[in-house]
């Protein structure tokens, strides 16, 4: 007979057993016990069961194959030492049910993370110059909304996240299903010898049905807590996406200003050519010297390099763009956009506006405060689990073999139920830590909405910084600019300055289109940063 040392609550059930049967105990304490034991083994079975679900949600693997894409959900139970803060950007409105339907369907996707999207800029190179209105390219180019619609509908990143909100919900499920009963088939008191009426004996045989009841809500808890897990998923999800669109953002401002650049770079090149026309016919007029048309070739030549430079940075930034929309890098060249670094700038609202919108409309706090209501949900479900499963086993069927002995055998039933007493909740531990984790998702919380409204102020005060730039180097130093190198231009044709004056004002006239082209491109950027800040679009693409 197996014993009880380690298995204290076995008197218990022996107890409910006799309640439950008593003109039964003497013969059936050897079979309760062996039905106790394997309860016993079963309360490990669903113990190791519910470790390896817990373990499943909770895991946040970045490997390939990993569990989770996403990072660890605010008010989960994982460590922040050492975890940086995830960047804060936003779109409004796309829960996973909005998604496009190539996302929705969801694509194999790469696992490298995207390479930088900054372009090289301006080339600190060859001849600038403004070639009048920008043009915002075909008819038909890809404009800033149709390039986001394909990101969310062809991003590779995204893609990838988005099977994390499939998983969530496989997760409810999971946590929705009930315990399986146990059928436990038992044969006891068997002999090694036949009984006979001077070895007196019978073997029984009994059919055992074992059911798990949740006495303490921990099912129901399990599913609160699931489907609040996976509402955070949603908000970080957003976030996600928001991040992808602030890359775009800047991928796209990057080819609009390469090609703005290489227009320049163009019209750059024109003007050296008709420079060099004129001080050849100025040679064979005799009015200059060879060597001056030699130094003309040289900068034709160099403006030339420029632009084929610049024309590779154009092309680069291209292929930046076409990672994030998926498209074939080969294809990159002719990935053409409808659209301009220049963009109406109205009136900002004020700054207490923005703030309040960006706190209100934000992703990440969305996730922040989801998750403060999830690790509430945990604490719950740790309570509930301080208190373990009932367990009612019920046999149906117990046959007594007394034919040995010339008696008629006996059938019947019987019932049984394991009670947990909580007399020592072992469950406390995880409690105080559950807790814990509310505690520290509210003070992460807090600091997030601190630094949301420090990035809306920061994002607000750049653009009215970059705004009045432009309109100081459209309204007087592009024009003074202008007018001096005109002015050492028709002196150079009169040939009162020499070739070496006529250059040098037009690489100041160059260096000031470089710094109006750079602050045109800081001015795009910002109006993107104030729109990813807020979380709405606050300015026109």
């Amino acid at each position: 007979m197996i014993g009880t040392k380690n298995r204290p609550w076995i008197p218990l059930v022996l107890a409910a057993s006799v309640a439950l049967s008593p003109c039964r105990f003497l013969s059936l304490s050897s079979q309760a016990v062996a039905q106790i034991v394997v309860i016993d083994d079963v309360i490990l079975l669903t113990s190791r069961q519910k470790k390896m679900q817990e373990n499943r949600t909770h895991q946040h693997l970045e490997l390939p194959g990993g569990a989770n894409r996403l990072s660890p959900g605010p008010g989960m139970d994982t460590p922040r030492l050492g975890e940086e803060r995830i960047a804060v950007a936003t779109v409004p409105g796309l829960l996973s049910d909005e998604r496009p339907r190539a996302m929705r369907e969801g694509a194999r996707l790469h696992l490298a993370p995207l390479p930088s999207l900054r372009s090289e800029g301006i080339p600190q190179y060859g001849v600038l110059e403004l070639p009048g209105k920008e043009e915002e390219g075909p008819e038909d180019g890809l404009t800033l909304d149709a390039a986001i619609e394909r990101l969310l509908a062809a991003n590779y990143d995204l893609a990838i996240k988005y099977q994390d909100i499939p998983k969530a919900r496989a997760d409810i499920l999971t946590a929705g299903l009930r315990n399986n009963p146990f059928l436990f088939v038992s044969a006891s008191d068997l002999p090694y010898q036949n009984y006979s009426p001077q070895r007196p004996g019978s073997a029984n045989y009994d059919l055992t049905v074992i059911q798990p009841i949740d006495m303490s809500g921990k099912h129901t808890n399990a599913v609160r807590a699931a489907r609040q897990a996976k509402e955070v998923l949603e908000a970080m999800y957003q976030d996600a996406v928001r991040l992808e669109i602030d890359k775009l953002y800047a991928a796209y401002a990057d080819v609009l200003e390469a090609r703005e650049a290489a227009r320049a770079a163009r019209a750059g090149v024109a003007g050296m050519e008709e420079l060099t026309r004129l001080t050849s016919d100025l040679v064979r007029q005799g009015l200059r010297a060879q060597p001056e048309l030699t130094t003309a070739r040289i900068r034709q030549a160099n403006a030339v390099d420029a632009l084929r430079r610049t024309e590779a940075i154009l092309l680069k930034a291209r292929q930046n763009l076409a990672v994030l929309l998926a498209v074939p890098t080969e294809n990159a060249d002719s990935l053409h956009l409808r659209g301009s670094l220049r963009h109406p700038s109205p009136p900002l609202p004020r700054i207490e506006e923005l703030t309040e919108l960006a706190l209100q409309t934000r992703p990440d706090l969305t996730a922040y405060r989801l998750g403060i209501e999830r690790a509430r949900a945990d604490v719950r479900l740790a309570q509930a689990d301080g208190i373990g499963n009932a367990f009612l086993f019920a046999t149906p069927y117990t046959a007594v073999d007394y034919s040995p002995v010339g008696k008629q055998s006996a059938n019947g039933w019987g019932m049984g139920v394991l009670l947990p007493v909580p007399i020592l909740n072992r469950n406390q531990g995880n409690i105080a830590r559950a807790r814990v984790n509310v505690k520290q998702a509210e003070i992460e919380q807090k600091g997030l909405e601190l630094q949301i409204v420090r990035e809306v102020q920061d994002a607000a005060a750049d653009l009215t910084s970059s705004r009045a730039a432009v309109e100081r180097y459209e309204r007087e130093i592009l024009p003074d600019a202008r007018t001096l190198r005109s002015d050492k231009q028709r002196l150079y044709e009169k040939g009162q300055v020499g070739l070496d004056v006529y250059l040098e004002a037009r690489k100041e006239y160059n260096e000031v289109v470089r710094d109006y082209l750079d602050v045109l491109a800081r001015h795009r950027r910002n109006a993107f940063k104030l729109n990813t800040a807020v979380g709405q679009r606050i300015l026109p693409f």
